[in-house]
């Protein structure tokens, strides 16, 4: 759970990297879907173990950036980019180490757009940075701290559209409404219908329907298994809601699209206890969880 998973336009394939395995150890291994079959990549070099990080597709390689990693729960401040044959691993990023971050490329802007994230379990950055040539942060910063919202780029509106995401100032932490639209320099609303409030939902662009794909997430109800699709620009400027699919969890943002086909891998479920919300008791245990004893 918690890895990342990004199609690469180029080559034609999904590519899988990391996340927490059935043993609760953080990986750091390589595969690849075709369509039909998985296959284990085995470069020489690869980024250390995490989860929680985020990926894209920039240009003509895949990239991901930040997560946690290793038994010392230590965020990372990494880019790393995957070509099909090797990982080039960049450390002391700008944006420093955070976790639980939205990531995604303007193709319009040629530029990755980096939002929210932690330090710390409880502990939040500066929300918005971009890539083009070099970092750059949002100015002025926001006066607030987020984490968990879906991030998307869409042609239709010519730039990465933003769903969901927690606030931390309380507990319980509020969930941020309404879908966002990231202009270059700041992020404004479009659309004030569609899901409930969720963080830790999915988001992909489906290139052959010209709709934006949101599946799972958790909202104040706790864990959601919906699939809704946003039809911007075409007359339908809400989302629509398609199906739910209830044995879909909190956490399914590792959601990726190939032209007409979804991936979804790795769902799982931040209720452990089974209880219907998130309470301390399930911290406690994520807690343990995340670093790992």
């Amino acid at each position: 759970m918690s890895h990342s998973l990004v199609y690469d336009q180029t080559r034609g394939v999904t590519v899988f990297f990391g996340g927490f395995g059935a043993d609760l150890g953080r990986k750091n291994d390589t595969w690849e879907w075709d369509g039909q079959d998985w296959a284990q990549r085995f470069p020489s070099v690869s980024p250390s173990p995490r989860n929680y990080h985020a990926g894209a597709f920039r240009n003509d390689r895949v990239v991901i950036y930040g997560g946690v990693r290793g038994r010392d729960v230590a965020t990372s401040d990494e880019l790393c980019t995957w070509n099909g044959t090797s990982w080039i691993v960049l450390p002391s990023q700008a944006p420093g180490g955070r976790w639980h971050h939205g990531l995604a490329f303007d193709a319009g802007r040629s530029e990755v757009v980096l939002f929210g994230g932690n330090y710390s379990l409880f502990s939040m950055p500066p929300s918005t940075w971009t890539l083009g040539s070099t970092w750059r942060a949002a100015s002025p910063p926001e006066k607030n701290y987020y984490w968990g919202a879906a991030l998307a780029y869409d042609p239709r509106v010519g730039g990465v559209v933003r769903f969901g995401g927690q606030q931390f100032r309380s507990f319980p932490t509020p969930y941020i409404p309404g879908t966002w639209l990231w202009d270059g320099s700041n992020w404004r609303v479009i659309d004030n219908n569609g899901p409930s409030p969720r963080y830790g939902a999915a988001m992909a662009y489906d290139s052959l329907r010209e709709v934006l794909v949101l599946f799972g997430g958790s909202d104040a109800d706790g864990a959601s298994g919906e699939t809704w699709q946003f039809g911007y620009g075409r007359g339908d400027s809400d989302f629509d809601g398609l199906v739910s699919a209830t044995d879909f969890r909190w956490f399914s943002f590792c959601l990726s699209v190939t032209p007409g086909l979804f991936e979804i891998a790795g769902c799982s479920d931040l209720d452990f206890n089974k209880n219907n919300h998130i309470d301390l008791s399930d911290i406690a245990i994520f807690q343990r969880l995340f670093t790992g004893e």
